[in-house]
């Protein structure tokens, strides 16, 4: 007999646009998507939608928002579109990133794109990543420079906190003005949505731009303020974080696809791309194909027709199973047990017990 797992409480905390009963009812204040995030503690949250009724291009710009974005056209070339919730595409993904904490789902072709969802969209976020890179720099300064401090109030010198500041990051962090600048421009960009939310980060950012005025302004109490103002931003994308997400395509190529839930390719198939899963990779169409690619997944793998007759080899990994209508050539990886294809196969179902049948 099998014992089920311990029971776990479980914490439920609603957000400022939600209000949860004592009798555990859950009442939303707006309209929107209602999500559930957060791992040992779950905050349910209504997501506001962030709509373009066309192309994402150049003229529209990157998109940064706290939210669900929904473009009701393409993604043209080398634009970015990071949303704190879902992402959703009408039309085809062209050379760009899209990054969302929640699902993506692209109903044409990714072309040359990236595309991360859940946690690898929390963990390639441009506000998430620039925020924890600038707060680990800063707590170095802020050591660097009360070290500073105490040495020159022993030889009994005299300089402020915001002189010695500079000095130190002149001499030996002069890469935070980057960081700066990059979480800046990100910043500027938000929709308007979030800008409020994010005004006393841009003061900061701004006024480390301005050598007069870190000297100026800049305090021990004021680089803490700063240093817990990156912080809230930063806990504000890794709360973001939705459990069950998904990857919905049709087709790519040459793309790379992560998420920590499931991708689904509905139609053609991928061709010369990189896919990632924490679940399952499935693809539904009976012709679609799988070419020169390399698939992981955390669970099962399902395909239809991997590589051709000539070509690039395409690699399969699984934890669990891999199911193979036909395969002309590749690797089959099963945990840590693989095996190479060079004839054709059909119908095939790879575990642990059919590595033994093929040897």
């Amino acid at each position: 007999m099998l014992l089920s797992d311990p029971v776990k409480d479980i914490r439920i905390v609603g957000k400022d646009n939600v209000e949860i009963t004592l009798d555990s009812i859950v009442i939303a204040k707006k309209e929107g998507r209602p999500r559930v995030t957060g791992n040992q503690i779950k905050y349910f949250d209504i997501n506001t939608s962030y709509l373009v009724p066309g192309n994402v291009d150049v003229q529209i710009g990157n998109i940064v928002f706290s939210g669900d974005v929904i473009v009701y056209g393409d993604v043209m070339d080398n634009m970015i579109i990071e949303s704190l919730g879902n992402i959703y595409v009408a039309g085809s993904v062209f050379n760009s990133t899209l990054t969302a904490t929640g699902s993506i789902a692209v109903m044409g072709n990714v072309i040359g794109s990236n595309l991360y969802s859940g946690y690898f969209g929390m963990l390639y976020n441009r506000l998430y990543k620039c925020s924890k890179q600038l707060m680990d720099i800063l707590k170095e300064m802020i050591e660097s420079t009360n070290i500073l401090l105490n040495e020159i109030v022993k030889k009994k010198m005299q300089a402020t906190y915001g002189q010695v500041l500079l000095l130190i990051t002149e001499s030996k962090y002069q890469q935070v003005w980057d960081l700066v600048k990059e979480l800046l421009g990100v910043i500027t960009i938000i929709q308007p949505y979030n800008e409020d939310e994010l005004q006393q980060l841009k003061n900061y950012l701004e006024i480390f731009l301005q050598q007069t005025k870190i000297v100026e302004i800049m305090t021990a109490v004021r680089m803490e303020n700063f240093l817990r103002v990156l912080k809230e931003t930063f806990m504000r994308v890794a709360l973001s974080q939705e459990s069950q997400v998904q990857i919905n395509i049709n087709q790519s190529q040459n793309s790379t696809l992560k998420s920590n839930g499931d991708i689904f390719i509905r139609k053609e198939g991928v061709i010369q791309c990189d896919l990632y899963s924490e679940g399952n990779i499935i693809f539904y169409l009976y012709n679609s194909v799988c070419r020169g690619s390399k698939l992981e997944a955390g669970d099962t793998i399902s395909v239809m027709n991997v590589g051709g007759i000539t070509g690039v080899g395409t690699t399969l990994k699984a934890t669990k199973k891999i199911i193979v209508k036909k395969m002309f050539e590749g690797r089959v990886i099963i945990d840590r047990l693989s095996i190479d294809i060079f004839e054709p196969i059909e119908d095939k179902t790879f575990d642990r017990n059919s590595f033994k049948q093929l040897d």
